[in-house]
């Protein structure tokens, strides 16, 4: 492994180098990913629980499980692989991130340049009408009821954040049947064709646009290289794979470039 993390590392300090990130970094923050055996589908169904169309139907479901997830985002803190890629972009080593994350911890940890691909949870929209709300405050108000009498008086339809026009207020995150913002896209895209090695990491890469985003690289001329714990269907594309936690190679590929 170490003459293959050494290549990489020589690699991307000459080349344009971009990064896509999953779940799977922000683990070690204390945030569950989805798909694992701990991962948040084990315990929320995502038809239900993570649906647009279900969401527009009765929010109540999707609010039980986002407060769980809203207390977490409240506490969690970068770790050494968040770190690791903001220093890379301050080296102009890496151009840029995309992520499948709504936790803000890249942004936390330092890094610019970064296309949230899945939303953020930093701001509330109107589904009617756009009209933006603070998240802040809508967390506010719902952490002031304990969990289980909020829920309850949610699924009789009260206390569920509601526009001035009638419209469902929601975080601004992507859920399952909702459409992605195109040009988002469009330029997390740009950033994939346009550098030499695209560093995948922590991301299972099994949902789309993402899944698709390291052969927009591959199909520019672009190297691929891995880092998740587990296999991937995209493993035997890439030119670079290690089944190591990013919080522990990532530093080792920093020290490896001697920048």
């Amino acid at each position: 492994m170490k003459n293959k993390l050494q290549d990489l590392a020589t690699t991307m300090k000459s080349s344009p180098t971009a990064c896509l990130t999953g779940a799977g970094i922000s683990v070690p923050s204390g945030i569950p990913d989805f798909r694992s055996e701990h991962g948040l589908w084990t315990k929320y169904e995502p038809s239900l629980y993570g649906s647009y169309q279900q969401f527009i139907r009765d929010p109540s479901y999707f609010w039980e499980m986002h407060l769980d997830v809203m207390v977490l985002l409240e506490t969690a803190e970068p770790n050494p692989a968040h770190k690791v890629l903001a220093a890379l972009e301050k080296k102009g080593i890496l151009k840029g991130l995309i992520t499948q994350n709504i936790d803000g911890l890249h942004q936390k940890a330092g890094s610019k340049t970064v296309y949230e691909l899945h939303g953020t949870n930093d701001s509330c929209s109107c589904t009617i009408c756009g009209k933006k709300y603070s998240a802040q405050k809508i967390a506010d108000h719902l952490f002031s009821f304990e969990k289980n009498e909020l829920i309850r008086l949610m699924r009789k339809g009260r206390e569920i954040p509601t526009c001035d026009c009638g419209g469902f207020v929601k975080p601004d995150v992507v859920l399952f049947g909702e459409l992605m913002p195109q040009a988002l896209l469009r330029a997390a895209e740009a950033l994939a064709s346009s550098c030499d090695v695209l560093l995948v990491v922590g991301s299972s890469l099994q949902v789309e646009p993402a899944a698709s985003i390291p052969f927009v690289a591959k199909r520019n001329g672009g190297k691929i290289a891995i880092i998740n714990v587990d296999p991937g269907p995209v493993d035997m594309y890439a030119d670079y794979v290690f089944w190591e936690r990013a919080e522990e190679l990532l530093p080792q590929l920093v020290d490896s470039m001697e920048i």
